[in-house]
Protein backbone atom coordinates (compact mmCIF):
# COMPACT_ATOMS: atom_id res chain seq x y z
CA UNK A 1 0.00 0.00 0.00
CA UNK A 2 1.15 3.56 -0.44
CA UNK A 3 2.66 5.19 2.61
CA UNK A 4 -0.10 6.74 4.65
CA UNK A 5 0.27 9.02 7.61
CA UNK A 6 -2.17 10.62 9.94
CA UNK A 7 -1.19 13.13 12.59
CA UNK A 8 -3.08 13.48 15.84
CA UNK A 9 -2.05 16.98 16.79
CA UNK A 10 -1.75 18.66 20.16
CA UNK A 11 0.15 21.58 21.65
CA UNK A 12 3.33 19.71 22.46
CA UNK A 13 6.99 19.65 21.53
CA UNK A 14 7.34 15.92 20.85
CA UNK A 15 5.51 13.10 19.12
CA UNK A 16 5.01 9.36 19.29
CA UNK A 17 5.40 7.91 15.81
CA UNK A 18 3.44 4.71 15.23
CA UNK A 19 4.60 3.09 11.99
CA UNK A 20 2.00 0.74 10.53
CA UNK A 21 3.12 -1.69 7.86
CA UNK A 22 -0.19 -3.48 7.73
CA UNK A 23 -3.42 -1.64 7.20
CA UNK A 24 -4.97 -1.43 10.62
CA UNK A 25 -6.69 1.81 11.58
CA UNK A 26 -6.30 2.88 15.19
CA UNK A 27 -9.25 4.90 16.57
CA UNK A 28 -7.09 7.57 18.14
CA UNK A 29 -9.65 10.36 17.89
CA UNK A 30 -10.38 11.26 21.51
CA UNK A 31 -13.06 13.31 23.25
CA UNK A 32 -11.83 16.79 24.05
CA UNK A 33 -12.80 16.16 27.69
CA UNK A 34 -10.82 12.93 27.99
CA UNK A 35 -9.01 12.79 31.32
CA UNK A 36 -5.77 11.06 32.18
CA UNK A 37 -6.56 7.44 32.99
CA UNK A 38 -4.83 4.08 33.06
CA UNK A 39 -6.82 2.60 30.18
CA UNK A 40 -6.60 4.37 26.83
CA UNK A 41 -9.89 6.03 25.87
CA UNK A 42 -12.19 4.15 23.50
CA UNK A 43 -9.83 1.16 23.39
CA UNK A 44 -12.86 -1.13 23.16
CA UNK A 45 -13.64 0.34 19.73
CA UNK A 46 -10.68 -1.59 18.33
CA UNK A 47 -12.65 -4.67 17.31
CA UNK A 48 -11.60 -7.80 15.52
CA UNK A 49 -14.68 -7.60 13.30
CA UNK A 50 -13.52 -4.26 11.87
CA UNK A 51 -9.93 -5.46 11.51
CA UNK A 52 -11.18 -8.54 9.67
CA UNK A 53 -13.32 -6.53 7.24
CA UNK A 54 -10.46 -4.18 6.38
CA UNK A 55 -7.92 -6.94 6.00
CA UNK A 56 -10.14 -9.06 3.77
CA UNK A 57 -10.39 -6.10 1.41
CA UNK A 58 -6.73 -5.13 1.47
CA UNK A 59 -5.48 -8.72 1.21
CA UNK A 60 -8.15 -9.78 -1.28
CA UNK A 61 -7.31 -11.26 -4.67
CA UNK A 62 -8.56 -8.16 -6.44
CA UNK A 63 -5.69 -6.09 -5.04
CA UNK A 64 -3.14 -8.62 -6.30
CA UNK A 65 -0.75 -8.11 -3.41
CA UNK A 66 -0.72 -4.27 -3.56
CA UNK A 67 2.67 -4.20 -5.28
CA UNK A 68 4.58 -1.01 -4.56
CA UNK A 69 3.77 1.65 -7.15
CA UNK A 70 1.04 -0.45 -8.78
CA UNK A 71 -2.57 0.60 -9.52
CA UNK A 72 -3.71 -1.83 -6.83
CA UNK A 73 -1.35 -0.19 -4.37
CA UNK A 74 -2.98 3.15 -5.12
CA UNK A 75 -6.41 1.59 -4.49
CA UNK A 76 -5.18 0.50 -1.07
CA UNK A 77 -3.92 4.03 -0.45
CA UNK A 78 -7.29 5.50 -1.35
CA UNK A 79 -9.04 2.96 0.89
CA UNK A 80 -7.01 3.93 3.93
CA UNK A 81 -7.41 7.60 3.09
CA UNK A 82 -11.18 7.04 3.15
CA UNK A 83 -10.85 5.54 6.62
CA UNK A 84 -9.07 8.69 7.77
CA UNK A 85 -11.81 10.83 6.26
CA UNK A 86 -14.51 8.79 7.98
CA UNK A 87 -12.80 9.44 11.31
CA UNK A 88 -13.05 13.16 10.63
CA UNK A 89 -9.32 13.75 10.89
CA UNK A 90 -7.87 16.94 9.43
CA UNK A 91 -5.27 16.31 6.69
CA UNK A 92 -1.83 17.78 7.39
CA UNK A 93 0.12 16.48 4.40
CA UNK A 94 1.49 18.18 1.31
CA UNK A 95 -0.65 21.17 0.36
CA UNK A 96 -3.17 20.29 3.05
CA UNK A 97 -3.73 16.84 1.57
CA UNK A 98 -3.52 13.39 3.11
CA UNK A 99 -0.34 12.63 1.16
CA UNK A 100 3.34 13.17 1.81
CA UNK A 101 4.87 12.73 -1.64
CA UNK A 102 8.38 11.73 -2.61
CA UNK A 103 10.08 10.16 -5.58
CA UNK A 104 11.76 6.77 -5.76
CA UNK A 105 14.28 6.16 -8.53
CA UNK A 106 13.57 3.31 -10.92
CA UNK A 107 16.57 1.59 -12.45
CA UNK A 108 16.95 -0.60 -15.52
CA UNK A 109 19.92 -2.52 -16.82
CA UNK A 110 21.10 -1.01 -20.11
CA UNK A 111 22.26 -2.97 -23.13
CA UNK A 112 25.78 -1.60 -23.29
CA UNK A 113 27.14 -2.63 -19.92
CA UNK A 114 30.71 -3.88 -20.34
CA UNK A 115 33.55 -4.84 -18.05
CA UNK A 116 37.13 -5.24 -19.25
CA UNK A 117 40.06 -6.19 -17.04
CA UNK A 118 43.60 -5.47 -18.24
CA UNK A 119 46.15 -7.74 -16.57
CA UNK A 120 49.69 -6.47 -15.97
CA UNK A 121 51.83 -7.80 -18.81
CA UNK A 122 48.94 -9.93 -20.04
CA UNK A 123 45.77 -9.83 -22.11
CA UNK A 124 42.66 -7.71 -21.60
CA UNK A 125 39.77 -9.89 -20.47
CA UNK A 126 36.19 -9.08 -21.40
CA UNK A 127 33.65 -10.24 -18.80
CA UNK A 128 30.07 -11.32 -19.59
CA UNK A 129 27.18 -9.43 -17.99
CA UNK A 130 24.87 -11.69 -16.00
CA UNK A 131 27.49 -14.38 -15.80
CA UNK A 132 30.70 -12.75 -14.60
CA UNK A 133 29.31 -9.45 -13.33
CA UNK A 134 26.05 -7.61 -12.84
CA UNK A 135 25.42 -3.85 -12.49
CA UNK A 136 23.90 -3.09 -9.10
CA UNK A 137 20.90 -0.85 -8.59
CA UNK A 138 23.16 1.58 -6.71
CA UNK A 139 25.11 2.21 -9.90
CA UNK A 140 24.84 5.37 -11.97
CA UNK A 141 25.08 5.63 -15.75
CA UNK A 142 28.52 6.35 -17.16
CA UNK A 143 31.97 4.93 -17.66
CA UNK A 144 34.95 4.55 -15.33
CA UNK A 145 38.51 3.32 -15.68
CA UNK A 146 41.35 3.04 -13.22
CA UNK A 147 43.61 0.79 -11.27
CA UNK A 148 42.02 -1.64 -8.84
CA UNK A 149 42.58 -1.12 -5.10
CA UNK A 150 41.34 -3.64 -2.55
CA UNK A 151 39.51 -1.85 0.26
CA UNK A 152 38.43 -4.69 2.52
CA UNK A 153 34.73 -4.48 3.35
CA UNK A 154 34.54 -0.93 2.01
CA UNK A 155 33.11 0.40 5.27
CA UNK A 156 33.61 3.89 6.61
CA UNK A 157 32.35 4.08 10.21
CA UNK A 158 34.17 6.92 12.01
CA UNK A 159 32.14 6.45 15.18
CA UNK A 160 33.61 2.96 15.47
CA UNK A 161 37.11 4.03 14.50
CA UNK A 162 36.84 1.95 11.33
CA UNK A 163 37.79 3.21 7.86
CA UNK A 164 38.66 0.85 5.00
CA UNK A 165 39.67 3.67 2.66
CA UNK A 166 42.21 5.81 4.45
CA UNK A 167 42.63 8.28 1.59
CA UNK A 168 44.34 5.75 -0.70
CA UNK A 169 41.65 5.13 -3.33
CA UNK A 170 41.37 8.45 -5.18
CA UNK A 171 41.04 7.86 -8.92
CA UNK A 172 40.84 4.09 -8.45
CA UNK A 173 38.23 1.40 -8.78
CA UNK A 174 37.82 -0.17 -5.35
CA UNK A 175 37.31 -3.89 -4.91
CA UNK A 176 35.32 -4.56 -1.74
CA UNK A 177 33.84 -7.57 0.00
CA UNK A 178 30.12 -7.84 0.75
CA UNK A 179 28.66 -7.59 4.26
CA UNK A 180 30.89 -6.74 7.24
CA UNK A 181 33.63 -8.07 9.51
CA UNK A 182 32.46 -10.08 12.51
CA UNK A 183 29.16 -10.80 10.80
CA UNK A 184 28.63 -13.91 12.93
CA UNK A 185 30.02 -12.47 16.13
CA UNK A 186 27.28 -11.59 18.63
CA UNK A 187 29.68 -9.12 20.23
CA UNK A 188 30.67 -7.40 16.97
CA UNK A 189 31.18 -3.65 17.51
CA UNK A 190 29.10 -2.96 14.41
CA UNK A 191 25.66 -4.31 15.36
CA UNK A 192 26.25 -7.78 16.73
CA UNK A 193 24.48 -10.35 14.56
CA UNK A 194 22.37 -7.66 12.91
CA UNK A 195 23.96 -6.20 9.78
CA UNK A 196 24.95 -2.61 10.47
CA UNK A 197 23.68 0.22 8.31
CA UNK A 198 27.29 0.97 7.32
CA UNK A 199 27.44 -2.42 5.58
CA UNK A 200 24.56 -1.66 3.20
CA UNK A 201 25.77 -1.65 -0.40
CA UNK A 202 24.61 1.87 -1.14
CA UNK A 203 26.34 3.14 2.01
CA UNK A 204 29.56 1.51 0.83
CA UNK A 205 29.15 3.06 -2.62
CA UNK A 206 28.71 6.55 -1.22
CA UNK A 207 31.66 6.04 1.14
CA UNK A 208 33.84 5.02 -1.81
CA UNK A 209 32.65 8.03 -3.77
CA UNK A 210 33.45 10.33 -0.85
CA UNK A 211 36.95 8.83 -0.69
CA UNK A 212 37.52 9.72 -4.37
CA UNK A 213 37.01 6.31 -5.98
CA UNK A 214 35.72 6.33 -9.57
CA UNK A 215 34.05 2.93 -9.38
CA UNK A 216 33.22 0.01 -7.11
CA UNK A 217 33.37 -3.73 -7.67
CA UNK A 218 31.64 -5.83 -5.01
CA UNK A 219 32.49 -9.50 -4.50
CA UNK A 220 30.84 -12.12 -2.28
CA UNK A 221 32.37 -12.86 1.10
CA UNK A 222 32.59 -16.56 0.38
CA UNK A 223 34.29 -17.26 3.72
CA UNK A 224 30.97 -16.45 5.43
CA UNK A 225 28.64 -17.36 2.56
CA UNK A 226 30.08 -20.32 0.65
CA UNK A 227 28.50 -20.98 -2.69
CA UNK A 228 27.70 -17.35 -3.37
CA UNK A 229 24.27 -16.35 -4.60
CA UNK A 230 22.32 -15.34 -7.64
CA UNK A 231 22.58 -11.90 -9.20
CA UNK A 232 19.48 -9.84 -8.65
CA UNK A 233 18.24 -6.33 -9.30
CA UNK A 234 15.38 -4.41 -7.75
CA UNK A 235 13.23 -1.73 -9.29
CA UNK A 236 11.11 0.82 -7.52
CA UNK A 237 8.53 3.41 -8.49
CA UNK A 238 6.69 6.39 -7.07
CA UNK A 239 5.60 6.71 -3.49
CA UNK A 240 3.01 8.71 -1.60
CA UNK A 241 1.92 9.22 1.99
CA UNK A 242 -1.29 10.43 3.75
CA UNK A 243 -1.85 12.35 7.03
CA UNK A 244 -4.44 13.25 9.78
CA UNK A 245 -5.42 14.61 13.24
CA UNK A 246 -6.14 15.54 16.96
CA UNK A 247 -5.21 14.00 20.32
CA UNK A 248 -3.67 13.74 23.80
CA UNK A 249 -0.83 15.47 25.60
CA UNK A 250 1.75 15.17 22.85
CA UNK A 251 1.12 14.57 19.17
CA UNK A 252 0.90 11.13 17.60
CA UNK A 253 1.78 10.32 14.01
CA UNK A 254 0.34 7.13 12.51
CA UNK A 255 1.90 5.88 9.27
CA UNK A 256 1.34 3.00 6.87
CA UNK A 257 4.54 2.87 4.83
CA UNK A 258 4.90 1.76 1.23
CA UNK A 259 7.95 0.26 -0.54
CA UNK A 260 8.98 -1.64 2.59
CA UNK A 261 9.91 -4.70 0.52
CA UNK A 262 12.09 -2.53 -1.73
CA UNK A 263 14.40 -1.51 1.10
CA UNK A 264 12.22 0.31 3.66
CA UNK A 265 12.10 3.19 1.19
CA UNK A 266 8.94 4.81 2.55
CA UNK A 267 10.32 4.96 6.08
CA UNK A 268 13.73 6.13 4.85
CA UNK A 269 12.07 8.91 2.84
CA UNK A 270 10.25 10.09 5.93
CA UNK A 271 13.40 10.04 8.06
CA UNK A 272 15.18 12.15 5.45
CA UNK A 273 12.27 14.60 5.21
CA UNK A 274 10.25 14.31 8.42
CA UNK A 275 7.02 16.13 9.09
CA UNK A 276 8.15 16.63 12.67
CA UNK A 277 11.76 16.96 13.84
CA UNK A 278 13.27 13.55 14.61
CA UNK A 279 15.07 14.94 17.64
CA UNK A 280 11.62 15.69 19.11
CA UNK A 281 10.12 12.34 18.14
CA UNK A 282 9.72 10.36 21.35
CA UNK A 283 9.38 6.82 19.98
CA UNK A 284 8.36 4.62 17.06
CA UNK A 285 5.97 1.70 17.53
CA UNK A 286 6.02 -0.49 14.44
CA UNK A 287 3.51 -3.26 13.68
CA UNK A 288 4.54 -5.70 10.95
CA UNK A 289 2.99 -9.20 10.69
CA UNK A 290 0.93 -9.24 13.86
CA UNK A 291 -1.88 -11.68 13.15
CA UNK A 292 -0.30 -15.15 12.97
CA UNK A 293 1.61 -17.42 15.34
CA UNK A 294 5.32 -18.03 14.89
CA UNK A 295 5.85 -21.50 13.45
CA UNK A 296 9.17 -23.03 12.39
CA UNK A 297 9.03 -26.51 10.89
CA UNK A 298 11.84 -29.00 10.46
CA UNK A 299 13.64 -28.33 7.17
CA UNK A 300 12.07 -24.90 6.79
CA UNK A 301 15.06 -23.65 4.80
CA UNK A 302 17.11 -20.47 4.73
CA UNK A 303 14.15 -18.20 5.47
CA UNK A 304 14.20 -19.55 9.04
CA UNK A 305 17.94 -19.89 9.61
CA UNK A 306 18.90 -19.70 13.24
CA UNK A 307 15.33 -20.13 14.53
CA UNK A 308 14.51 -23.06 16.76
CA UNK A 309 11.81 -25.50 15.60
CA UNK A 310 8.54 -24.47 17.25
CA UNK A 311 4.83 -25.03 16.77
CA UNK A 312 2.14 -22.43 16.15
CA UNK A 313 0.35 -23.70 19.25
CA UNK A 314 3.34 -22.88 21.46
CA UNK A 315 3.12 -19.26 20.28
CA UNK A 316 -0.67 -18.91 20.36
CA UNK A 317 -0.59 -16.00 22.81
CA UNK A 318 2.97 -14.80 22.16
CA UNK A 319 4.39 -11.72 20.48
CA UNK A 320 8.00 -10.85 19.75
CA UNK A 321 9.06 -7.36 20.81
CA UNK A 322 12.25 -6.15 19.15
CA UNK A 323 14.22 -3.00 19.92
CA UNK A 324 14.29 -3.33 23.69
CA UNK A 325 18.01 -4.12 23.82
CA UNK A 326 18.70 -0.48 22.98
CA UNK A 327 15.78 0.95 24.95
CA UNK A 328 15.01 -0.79 28.26
CA UNK A 329 12.79 2.19 29.00
CA UNK A 330 10.48 1.22 26.12
CA UNK A 331 10.50 -2.40 27.28
CA UNK A 332 9.19 -1.30 30.66
CA UNK A 333 6.56 0.82 28.91
CA UNK A 334 5.24 -1.99 26.74
CA UNK A 335 5.14 -4.37 29.71
CA UNK A 336 3.07 -1.85 31.62
CA UNK A 337 0.71 -1.49 28.67
CA UNK A 338 0.32 -5.27 28.38
CA UNK A 339 -1.65 -5.58 31.61
CA UNK A 340 -5.04 -5.69 29.90
CA UNK A 341 -3.94 -7.50 26.73
CA UNK A 342 -2.19 -10.30 28.63
CA UNK A 343 0.07 -11.33 25.76
CA UNK A 344 3.20 -13.39 26.34
CA UNK A 345 6.06 -11.01 25.60
CA UNK A 346 9.22 -12.47 24.06
CA UNK A 347 12.47 -10.57 23.70
CA UNK A 348 14.70 -12.82 21.63
CA UNK A 349 15.56 -11.40 18.23
CA UNK A 350 17.38 -8.10 18.77
CA UNK A 351 20.75 -9.75 18.11
CA UNK A 352 20.00 -12.63 15.79
CA UNK A 353 21.45 -13.86 12.46
CA UNK A 354 18.02 -13.75 10.81
CA UNK A 355 18.32 -9.93 10.86
CA UNK A 356 14.70 -9.34 11.85
CA UNK A 357 15.59 -6.12 13.68
CA UNK A 358 16.65 -4.35 10.48
CA UNK A 359 13.91 -5.76 8.24
CA UNK A 360 11.02 -3.41 8.95
CA UNK A 361 10.13 0.26 9.03
CA UNK A 362 11.34 1.10 12.54
CA UNK A 363 14.97 0.58 11.42
CA UNK A 364 15.54 3.97 9.70
CA UNK A 365 14.28 5.73 12.84
CA UNK A 366 16.66 3.75 15.04
CA UNK A 367 19.52 4.87 12.79
CA UNK A 368 18.48 8.44 13.59
CA UNK A 369 18.58 7.76 17.34
CA UNK A 370 14.81 7.43 17.86
CA UNK A 371 13.84 4.69 20.35
CA UNK A 372 11.71 2.11 18.57
CA UNK A 373 9.78 -1.11 19.16
CA UNK A 374 8.93 -3.70 16.52
CA UNK A 375 5.77 -5.72 17.31
CA UNK A 376 5.97 -8.99 15.37
CA UNK A 377 4.16 -12.28 15.95
CA UNK A 378 6.78 -14.23 14.02
CA UNK A 379 7.54 -16.03 10.78
CA UNK A 380 5.57 -19.04 9.59
CA UNK A 381 5.59 -21.46 6.61
CA UNK A 382 3.25 -19.22 4.58
CA UNK A 383 5.52 -16.17 4.93
CA UNK A 384 5.98 -14.49 1.53
CA UNK A 385 3.85 -17.14 -0.15
CA UNK A 386 0.46 -17.00 -1.82
CA UNK A 387 -1.01 -19.17 0.95
CA UNK A 388 -0.67 -16.31 3.44
CA UNK A 389 -4.35 -15.37 3.14
CA UNK A 390 -6.62 -13.39 5.48
CA UNK A 391 -8.53 -16.55 6.43
CA UNK A 392 -5.45 -17.68 8.38
CA UNK A 393 -5.22 -14.61 10.59
CA UNK A 394 -6.08 -15.01 14.28
CA UNK A 395 -8.30 -11.94 14.59
CA UNK A 396 -8.67 -12.24 18.35
CA UNK A 397 -4.90 -12.06 18.69
CA UNK A 398 -4.73 -9.23 16.13
CA UNK A 399 -7.19 -7.25 18.24
CA UNK A 400 -5.03 -7.80 21.34
CA UNK A 401 -1.87 -6.63 19.60
CA UNK A 402 -3.44 -3.49 18.14
CA UNK A 403 -4.92 -2.62 21.53
CA UNK A 404 -1.49 -3.16 23.10
CA UNK A 405 0.12 -0.73 20.65
CA UNK A 406 -2.62 1.83 21.18
CA UNK A 407 -2.26 1.57 24.96
CA UNK A 408 1.52 1.92 24.68
CA UNK A 409 1.15 5.02 22.51
CA UNK A 410 -1.37 6.51 24.93
CA UNK A 411 1.00 5.97 27.86
CA UNK A 412 3.90 7.50 25.95
CA UNK A 413 1.74 10.43 24.88
CA UNK A 414 1.02 11.29 28.54
CA UNK A 415 4.58 10.99 29.85
CA UNK A 416 6.32 14.10 31.08
CA UNK A 417 9.42 13.15 29.07
CA UNK A 418 10.28 10.58 26.46
CA UNK A 419 12.69 7.64 26.63
CA UNK A 420 16.39 8.43 26.25
CA UNK A 421 17.74 8.61 22.71
CA UNK A 422 19.50 5.49 21.50
CA UNK A 423 22.87 4.86 19.91
CA UNK A 424 23.39 2.29 17.15
CA UNK A 425 27.16 2.02 17.82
Amino acid sequence: MNALLRSIRAAAIASVAVALTMATTLPLTLPRTAKAQDTAPAIETIRQSDLRADLFFLAGDELRGRLAGSPEGRVASAFIKSRFERLGLVPVGDGGSYYHNFNVAQTEVGENNRLSVALDGGPTLTRARGQDFYPLRESGSGTAAGGVVFAGFGISAPALGHDDYGGRVAGSIVLIVAHEPGERDADSPFDGLVSSEASATYRKATAAQAAGAVGVMLVSDVHNHPGGGNFSAQAAGYQEAALRGQGPRRSVLVAAWDFEEKGLLGAWAYVENPLHPLEKTVAVLNMDMIGRNEEVVVGGGGRFRGLEVQSAESNANAINILGTLRSPDLQAEVERANGAAGLEMRYRYDNHPLQLLRRSDHWPFMQAGVPALFYHTGLHPDYHRQDDVPERIDYGKLEKVVRLVYQTSWNLARRASGPPRISMR
